[in-house]
């Protein structure tokens, strides 16, 4: 299964490229108008492409309680379950 993806290429005019993805186009050209505004030497792209979507399966390994002597700042939360260590794998 694929997944459409608006990639946004940027050419510096060095041989290093950048690239960002985002899920629709009119995020990606938001974010390329905004660098092109300071930038007009550089050249910008938002260009679709199909990207294989990924499904994972996670496993929690272990719970940890913190508490509010390591949290100080959230005065609101006194003691609580987190996780510890959580564990995933590609499905295919």
């Amino acid at each position: 299964m694929l997944s459409t993806m608006f990639a946004l290429f940027i050419f510096t005019g060095y041989t290093v490229t950048a690239d960002l993805q985002f899920a629709t186009r009119e995020q990606c050209e938001a974010v390329r108008t905004q660098i092109q505004k300071p930038r007009v030497a550089f050249k910008s792209q938002c260009v679709e492409i199909q990207v294989p979507v990924k499904t994972l399966e996670c496993e929690v390994e272990n719970f940890t309680f913190h508490n509010e002597e390591t949290h100080r700042h959230n005065v609101y939360v006194h003691y609580f379950p987190a996780i510890g260590k959580i564990k995933c794998k590609e499905v295919k």
